[in-house]
């Protein structure tokens, strides 16, 4: 409403002193007035305008009462003291700003606030993020509708706001998936496998393991020998294909009348087709298992995601981190070393420890484990690196209330 009005003042400036340039007409502001029984806004642009217009600023105030009044206008306005100007809203200014936001473009404009958006710059907001080896969950629907909730507010009000999801596609939770579906795979196939204590054991893995089957399956009755199902299969993770659009596409391939419709029995795909020993042999020593089953969750949350109502800019995967650039160096190695550099970095017992303690954390850090592996934190220091690079002059991470005693580190 504040905004209508204002828009209402500056024209009616513009119209009744055609020589005030636009950096004067942007200085115009509405404020509550002290009093309310002054009026719902008052303004001081008598006074802005007195040099400008060459006359005193009661004048200037009476000339643009007469030019804001009429049938139509949003509020009553009326001097007041030596050229202040008060507002009262009219029940029909009210209707009229509510017929304004049926407009969307109205709508829009309304809402935009130029100043908030150049302060903020460029901004983002990393939310949901949850480790792709599982469904979405509750928890994960609670971050997405807050985080797509402020991303939605701030780019309405005109802010540069980028949504991200970060992918943990490394690291130990990613290998003990890999091997959970591998275990499963070979389980659809008949082989005694126990899974192992720390192995994901919903069934939506055992599920992956025999869609895997069934398009192994197919790619072998379609002709191809161990070494052909191990191409197709690299080749379809390499291009982001899941396990259930392999399967469809291996299944489509299938000549007719190769394989017969049925349940599955151990060693057979979902058509009844068997699998030999030496192809089951070959998918479980060559295919990359970490990549086929997070390629498929990853799909498998975007999926869940949209039919939620939110979509991501961008979706940042952690390996991306970990992989060395032509030159041999990785974005976590770079991100130690302007640690180290910046003396933030001490060691102790054969690990790298950041000192974090340094910046009001209970204690430091340790960024590479005593192995030379390195840990979660360090991959994060350097995921927030990539963002600064990318030019986010902001960010904002969401999080759950279990990830409290990170903030400070």
């Amino acid at each position: 409403m504040r905004q209508l009005l204002l828009e209402k003042v500056r024209r009616s400036v513009r119209d009744t002193f055609p020589d005030v340039d636009d950096d004067l007409l942007a200085r115009i502001t509405l404020e509550p007035p002290r009093d309310s029984k002054h009026g719902d806004f008052a303004s001081n642009v008598a006074f802005l305008l007195r040099r400008a217009v060459g006359d005193r600023p009661r004048a200037i105030a009476e000339a643009l009462v007469g030019s804001l009044g009429g049938e139509d206008s949003v509020c009553d306005a009326e001097v007041a003291g030596a050229g202040f100007i008060n507002f009262r809203v009219r029940p029909e200014g009210v209707r009229t700003f509510l017929k304004s936001l049926a407009d969307a473009d109205r709508r829009h404009g309304l809402l935009r606030d130029p100043g908030f958006a150049a302060k903020a710059g460029r901004l983002q907001i990393e939310f949901v993020s949850a480790n792709p080896t599982g469904p979405m969950n509750v928890v994960s629907a609670r971050s997405a509708a807050f985080g797509d909730a402020c991303i939605r507010l701030l780019r309405a009000i005109g802010v540069d706001a980028s949504s991200e999801f970060y992918v943990n596609d490394e690291g130990t939770q990613a290998r003990i998936f890999g091997d959970s579906l591998r275990a499963r795979f070979l389980q659809a196939a008949g082989r005694h496998v126990p899974l192992a204590e720390d192995a994901y054991r919903g069934e939506y893995v055992a599920d992956l393991g025999r869609d895997l089957l069934a398009a192994i399956a197919a790619l072998a009755g379609a002709g191809n020998d161990a070494a052909g199902v191990v191409s197709h299969l690299t080749k379809a993770v390499s291009a982001g294909r899941t396990i259930g659009e392999i399967r469809v596409q291996a299944e489509e391939a299938v000549p007719a009348g190769t394989a017969s419709p049925g349940p599955s029995a151990p060693g057979t795909g979902a058509a009844g087709a068997a699998v030999p020993n030496g192809v089951i042999d070959a998918v479980h020593d060559s295919v990359d298992f970490v990549a086929l089953g997070i390629g498929s969750m990853v799909r498998a949350a975007r999926e869940s995601l949209a039919r939620f109502g939110v979509e991501f800019d961008h979706w940042f995967r952690e390996s991306r981190l970990h992989r060395p650039d032509a030159e041999g160096r990785t974005r976590i190695g770079e991100a130690e070393r302007l640690l180290d550099e910046r003396g933030h970095v001490r060691e102790k017992d054969g690990a790298r420890w950041f000192v974090s303690t340094a910046f009001g954390d209970d204690k430091d850090r340790v960024i590479r484990r005593s192995d030379g592996a390195p840990t979660y934190l360090l991959a994060d220091i350097a995921y927030h690196l990539d963002k600064a690079a990318r030019g986010f002059r902001r960010v904002i991470d969401v999080w759950g209330p279990d990830h409290h005693g990170y903030i400070k580190r």
